[in-house]
Order: structure tokens, then C-alpha cells, then sequence
């Protein structure tokens, strides 16, 4: 378990969900294919959301998220500009 954690952000959903949440963060455990969905406000929520994620399933399971894997998407690495790659927050935090 959590040896290694897909995850993925869809949005913006139509219609709006209760509570005006226009976005969701899927996290999956590649071993027992189990599945978490935070709902989100916006895309820039997704780290506290995967910080949440990470407290709780470490103290359910009594281990530690090992890897994490994702599309690159620029709201998980970040953007390029002038400079090259410019990491993210949530690059950053991993």
C-alpha cells in the first residue's frame, strides 16, 4: 500500500457542484486500486488537498506515501518560461 499514488485533477465541471466546487483531485493506490476524490474550489487547492490526502492515509495504513504520479500538468509540475522550467508548489513540496 501507497508505494505509489496516481493522481489527477478534472475541471471545470458543469453544473457547478453544491457548495460551488468546480473541480476534483483523484488520488489511487496502484496496489489496491482503492480511490480518494477531494473536491476543490479551484486548482490551486489541489497540494493542501494532497497534504490532507497524505495525513490521513499514513496514519490509517502506518506507513508512507512513497511515490506519487501524475500528468505533468502545470497545475502539479509548473510552467515553463524564460528561464526553463519554473517547479510549481506542488513539485516543490514532492
Amino acid at each position: 500500500m501507497l508505494q505509489l499514488i496516481h493522481t489527477d485533477i478534472c475541471g471545470p465541471i458543469t453544473p457547478i457542484a453544491i457548495g460551488e466546487y468546480m473541480y476534483f483531485i483523484t488520488f489511487t493506490d496502484d496496489f489496491s486500486r482503492y480511490g480518494w476524490i477531494y473536491l476543490l474550489h479551484e486548482k490551486s487547492e489541489s497540494l493542501d488537498s494532497f497534504k490532507e490526502f497524505k495525513v490521513v492515509v499514513e496514519l490509517k495504513f502506518n506507513t508512507q506515501v512513497k511515490c506519487v504520479h501524475f500528468n505533468r500538468g502545470s497545475e502539479f509540475y509548473g510552467r515553463y518560461d524564460e528561464t526553463g522550467r519554473n517547479p510549481g508548489p506542488f513539485a516543490r513540496f514532492l
